[in-house]
């Protein structure tokens, strides 16, 4: 039986966790049943939104994690609604979303305020990096490195940091 459970438990540990944009969310529910994943962590597709000039209401986005959050196991973590280019915005943002019951893991991008960075590190169980999608590999390590500086041992999830020398 031990060894049943330890091996059910390996094959879920193998399989992929996804992020899933909010700008894409309807196709993954319809399709989800069909992929193979341990879990998926709801990002709010900002940066998918503002390069194609859609808005996201956040009170739309806040209503649908919460109703996620409350129906499907397998979503573990959801990312706040940012802002592009206003950390105080940003901020206000996932404020909402933890006083609606979400609670959300909110972002600092590059070139944003160390003190914002501070805050949020302060504040929350969880923080993001990101802004660095297009930026190349020095800036993101640099980056990244000065963050973990500041905040260590702080929970921290990369966005836009997928090449191997970032992981390693």
């Amino acid at each position: 039986q031990a060894n049943g459970a330890t091996v059910k438990s390996l094959e879920h540990d193998n399989r992929p966790a996804l992020l899933v944009s909010y700008v894409y969310l309807k196709p993954f529910l319809k399709n989800k049943h069909r992929y193979a994943y341990r879990d998926w962590v709801m990002d709010s597709g900002a940066f998918s939104a503002h390069q194609s000039n859609t808005v996201i209401s956040l009170e739309e986005y806040t209503e649908k994690c919460k109703e996620l959050l409350t129906t499907d196991p397998t979503l573990s973590e959801v990312f706040a609604l940012d802002v592009i280019g206003d950390h105080v915005a940003s901020l206000h943002n996932c404020e909402k979303m933890w006083g609606a019951g979400v609670p959300a893991i909110p972002c600092y991008h590059i070139n944003e305020p160390i003190d914002a960075l501070l805050h949020i590190a302060k504040t929350y169980p969880k923080i993001a990096l990101g802004g660095v999608a297009r930026k190349k590999r020095g800036i993101k390590l640099e980056f990244a490195k000065q963050c973990f500086a500041r905040v260590w041992p702080k929970k921290i999830h990369g966005f836009g940091f997928g090449d191997e020398s970032s992981l390693l």
